[in-house]
């Protein structure tokens, strides 16, 4: 039997400046899942970007419910997406791709995730 967890709101992540991402950061001391993949995808590449020696990402699929769910940390901020579309694992697979990439190439990480 599969326990219930609990699902919150982010208000939408803006590309208009990094304070809004330092706001996310200081205030959320709960693990909230996104409601966009737009927003999620956006906020985890900014994290990654920001700290790539502390960032990780885990991926957890939970059969019992039929969920996908994909972390990015970096142990003081902790993002959250949740689905159970077949159709979003494509998405996941994407960014988990991209961040992969990154982490393991040798070239600066300034302008990489934009020419994707």
């Amino acid at each position: 039997m599969c326990s219930s967890e609990v699902s919150l709101a982010v208000a939408p992540f803006h590309d208009e400046s990094f304070h809004s991402f330092n706001l996310i950061r200081n205030q959320l001391q709960i693990m909230p899942y996104f409601r966009t993949w737009e927003d999620f995808a956006r906020a985890a590449e900014k994290l990654y970007l920001t700290e790539p020696m502390k960032a990780r990402v885990v991926l957890k699929y939970r059969h019992c419910d039929g969920n996908l769910c994909i972390k990015v940390t970096d142990n003081a901020v902790c993002l959250q997406y949740k689905t159970d579309q077949a159709q979003d694992v494509k998405k996941i697979e994407k960014l988990h791709g991209k961040l992969m990439r990154l982490m393991v190439s040798k070239e600066t990480h300034s302008g990489a995730m934009e020419t994707d």
